[in-house]
């Protein structure tokens, strides 16, 4: 079975490169392959990659959003978080001559740990598979991303993927081809090896130096599904192009409107109440 693995939006505005072919299927002997389009220079940070621009970072609010400051919670019409809670808890804060910022936090469950190993996959979510960078890691607090308030709407992102920016800052930054700016967490290199996240996969070198094994779910997150960005020199999750989005109403103590979130990408009714 083949599966076309593309960059994330945010990763192509970056890069603007072709997505990786990768082949999932077992091979006779039961083992699966996992074939990657080779990449050009390949190697870790340190090859000639001058003149790449690093990961950029968010984007400022726009808005007076003194009326907002405090924490409002509500809850998300007909859905359910994995603790079977609805709650969505917003939070804003605008300190006198800084800009305004703001966290969501969905459900109640208890929040991911954070990585302790950058070497082995990490799953805030609990999930694996096509749902890894959609799912919702309930009590993490998400940063509230690319808002904007007119007084009375409020629109604002967030990032799906931002639970994996602990372990991403632990990887090294793998140049998959210099002449597009286009990194990785991991070499561009055919590989082949379990699909277990416990298990392992064996990364063949191009140029017939060493071959790389990783643990499998490494492999998957690096790049089956590139939960990470990376420039020249490091890896994090870019948080100026959020893929969740919430468009809300204000008037005096609620905010109402709808919110499109979670592996569905479907929208909800969201209705909050504050200070």
């Amino acid at each position: 079975m083949k599966r076309v693995i593309g960059y994330s939006s945010m990763a192509l505005t970056l890069a603007a490169c072709q997505g990786t072919v990768l082949d999932v299927g077992p091979d006779d002997s039961g083992t699966t392959a996992l074939q990657a389009d080779s990449g050009s220079n390949q190697g870790t940070s340190g090859d000639n990659n001058g003149g790449c621009p690093a990961v950029p970072g968010p984007i400022a609010a726009t808005g007076d959003f003194a009326s907002l400051v405090g924490t409002w919670t509500g809850y998300a019409e007909s859905y359910q978080f994995p603790s079977g809670s609805d709650a969505i808890v917003l939070s804003f804060s605008a300190p006198s001559g800084g800009s305004p910022s703001g966290t969501i936090v969905f459900g109640q469950g208890s929040p991911p740990p954070p990585p302790t190993d950058g070497d082995a996959g990490y799953f805030p979510n609990g999930t694996m598979g096509s749902s890894i960078s959609t799912a919702i890691a309930e009590g993490f607090v998400y940063t509230v991303l690319s808002s904007s308030f007119d007084g009375s709407r409020l629109r604002l992102g967030v990032e799906s993927r931002q639970p994996y920016s602990p372990w991403c800052a632990l990887q090294t930054s793998y140049s998959w081809s210099a002449n597009a700016c286009t990194f990785g967490c991991l070499p561009n290199w055919a590989a082949m090896g379990s699909t277990s996240s416990s298990g392992t996969v064996t990364l063949d070198n191009p140029d017939g130096g060493p071959d790389l094994i990783v643990n499998s779910g490494k492999g998957m997150l690096c790049s089956d599904y590139t939960v990470c960005d990376c420039d020249p020199t490091s890896c994090t999750v870019r948080l100026d192009q959020p893929n969740w989005t919430f468009d809300m109403q204000f008037t005096s103590g609620h905010l109402d409107g709808s919110g499109v979130f979670g592996t569905g990408n479907n929208p909800y009714n969201v209705h909050l109440t504050g200070p």
